[in-house]
């Protein structure tokens, strides 16, 4: 089992990995907002017969990223349930304002990201409900505090519970694959997984 972490100092370390990231993240919010293709739905298909391909949608999107070590590269999607146990504190599940969460695991050496990374579609994954009917072998939960932050008061301890579903049992269309190699710049594709695929 692993010692608690120093959640500010855990802040700190993935700030400047979540800044390099956003930007790709950020290149396919902005075409998935604006050109999200029908083709799959009954809607969709009653507008292509009237020659309409695409919706444009105007709103922005948010996202925020996850940062995780090596030793849990393509082992399942971490989805936070409940962010402080001890206070009874929902997780980002159910409490992040993002659209989407971009998920990435440093290198070995921390010098760049694993060559895959996931983005979780995550208002469209709430829409399922998915998540509450997974088997209890994809819970997680530590009895012990994993996290602690230092206040003038002492050191605070908390547990945090979560779910780690794998990859390929998403719902379809929630869970895009991307090349998390940095600088952004390198040419990127997103392609879709779950629902047996990965």
């Amino acid at each position: 089992m692993s010692p608690p972490r120093d959640f500010i100092k855990d802040a700190k370390d993935a700030a400047p990995w979540e800044k390099r990231v956003s930007e790709k993240i950020t290149y396919f919010l902005r075409n998935y907002m604006l050109r999200r293709l029908l083709y799959d739905t009954s809607e969709g298909k009653k507008l292509q017969k009237k020659g309409i391909d695409f919706i444009v949608e105007s709103e922005k999107s948010k996202h925020e990223i996850k940062i995780r070590d090596n030793k849990w590269y393509l082992k399942g999607l971490l989805l936070e349930t409940m962010s402080v146990v001890e206070s009874n504190i929902l997780g980002w599940l159910y409490t992040s304002e993002a659209d989407a969460i971009g998920y990435v695991w440093k290198n070995k050496d921390e010098t760049n990201c694993m060559p895959i990374g996931y983005l979780i579609l995550l208002k469209e994954l709430r829409k399922t409900q998915w998540y509450n009917k997974l088997p209890g072998s994809y819970h997680v939960f530590n009895p012990k505090p994993g996290s602690y932050r230092d206040t003038p008061n002492g050191r605070i301890y908390w547990t945090t519970k979560f779910i780690v579903p794998p990859i390929k049992d998403f719902p379809k269309g929630i869970v895009w694959k991307f090349n998390a190699i940095l600088p952004s710049n390198v040419k990127q594709t997103f392609l879709p997984v779950g629902e047996g695929r990965e």
